[in-house]
C-alpha cells in the first residue's frame, strides 16, 4: 500500500495490463527479451553475467536504422554494457563511477574500476553496483537536451531502487540489508528485520515513483510528450517473504513472475484507464514500440493487445 501518483496517472490516462509476466525473473535476461522480442531460451542470455549475441536484432537497432536517436541510462551493474544490451544505442550510460569521489574523471581510475568489477567480485563493492534514480534521470534529461528539436527519440531509463538490497528513505530505523544478504543463505529474519525491510521496500517504490514524475515532467517541459508513447514496466517481481523466499526474486512463483505494466500514448486508440486482463509478456514490448513508431516489427510475436494508431 504505497502511494504512486505518477505511475497511477500513466495508468489512469493510458492502459493497465493486469496479467503481465516476465519469462525469467532476472534482470539481464528479462531486459534482453524486452529489446529483442525473444524468449531467453532463444536469445540465450539466460542469467546475469552472460552476453547477448551480436547476431540478435534489437528494437534499438531497428529504430536506429529508421533514423531515430537512441539513448539508454541504466542503474544497475547487471545491465553493464558487457551484457551486450548496448547494441544499437548511440549513448549507453552505465558509468556509475563519477559518484566515487571523482575517481571516474581520471582515465586510469576509470580503467582500474572496470577491471575491478570485471575480474573481482562486484558484491564486494556495493557502491559501484547501482546508481540512484535521481542521478540516472538527470543524466537522461541532460542527453535529451542535446538532441535537435523534433528528432525522433527512443529513450530507455532503467531505475533500480526498488530492488534488493533495500535502502532506507523515510528516516526510520535502518535495517542493514546488504549485511543480511552477506549472511545468506540461511539468515533467520527477526520480526523487526522483516517489518523494517518491508517498510524500506515500500519507501524505495515511493522514491522511484517520484523519479518517474521528475522524468515525465522533464520530458513534458521539453515538448517531448506531445507525440510520444510511454511504457512503464518491471523486469521481474519481488518476494517479501511469500513461499519462504525473503526479500529477493528467486523461484517461479507469481510474486516474482507477475510485473506491473502501463502503456500511455499521446495518440492512443483506446479509452483512458483501459484495463486489460489478456496475458502479456515482456517479449511484447519490442513490437509494441515499433508499431507505435511505424517501423517494421522484429519478429512474428505479438504487440500489446490495445489499438495503437500508426
Amino acid at each position: 500500500e504505497v502511494a504512486t501518483p505518477n505511475l497511477d496517472r500513466l495508468g489512469l490516462e493510458g492502459a493497465i495490463f493486469d496479467a503481465a509476466i516476465t519469462p525469467l525473473p532476472e534482470t539481464a535476461p528479462s531486459h534482453a527479451s524486452m529489446l529483442t522480442g525473444r524468449h531467453p531460451a532463444e536469445h540465450k542470455l539466460v542469467q546475469n553475467g552472460r552476453r547477448l549475441s551480436l547476431a540478435e536484432l534489437t528494437v534499438t537497432e531497428q529504430l536506429g536504422l529508421a533514423g531515430w536517436r537512441t539513448g539508454a541510462f541504466v542503474s544497475s551493474f547487471a545491465l553493464d554494457s558487457s551484457a551486450g544490451l548496448d547494441q544499437g544505442f548511440e549513448v549507453y550510460d552505465d558509468d556509475f563511477f563519477p559518484a566515487v569521489r571523482g575517481i571516474g574523471e581520471f582515465r586510469a581510475g576509470w580503467l582500474g574500476l572496470r577491471l575491478l568489477l570485471r575480474f573481482g567480485d562486484p558484491a564486494d563493492w556495493p557502491s559501484l553496483l547501482e546508481r540512484r534514480g535521481d542521478a540516472t534521470v538527470a543524466r537522461a534529461l541532460a542527453w535529451v537536451d542535446t538532441l535537435p528539436e523534433g528528432a525522433p527519440m527512443f529513450l530507455w531509463v532503467h531505475l533500480f531502487d526498488p530492488h534488493s538490497p533495500y535502502a532506507p528513505h523515510d528516516g526510520g530505523p535502518n535495517v542493514d540489508h546488504p549485511a543480511i544478504l552477506a549472511d545468506e543463505p540461511g539468515h533467520h529474519y527477526t520480526e523487526a528485520e522483516a517489518s523494517g525491510l518491508r517498510r524500506q521496500y515500500a519507501a524505495e517504490v515511493a522514491y522511484t515513483d517520484v523519479q518517474v514524475g521528475v522524468l515525465l515532467d522533464g520530458l513534458r517541459a521539453r515538448g517531448r510528450l506531445h507525440e510520444a508513447a510511454v511504457l512503464a514496466l518491471a523486469d521481474h517481481g519481488e518476494s517479501l517473504g511469500e513461499h519462504d523466499i525473503p526479500f529477493t526474486h528467486h523461484g517461479v512463483y507469481e510474486q516474482v513472475l507477475q510485473i506491473p505494466m502501463l502503456l500511455w500514448g499521446s495518440r492512443q486508440g483506446w479509452a483512458p484507464g483501459t484495463r486489460s486482463a489478456a496475458p502479456v509478456v515482456v517479449l511484447d514490448v519490442a513490437n509494441t514500440l515499433l508499431d507505435y513508431a511505424g517501423v517494421p516489427k522484429l519478429t512474428n510475436t505479438d504487440s500489446l493487445p490495445v489499438q495503437v494508431p500508426l
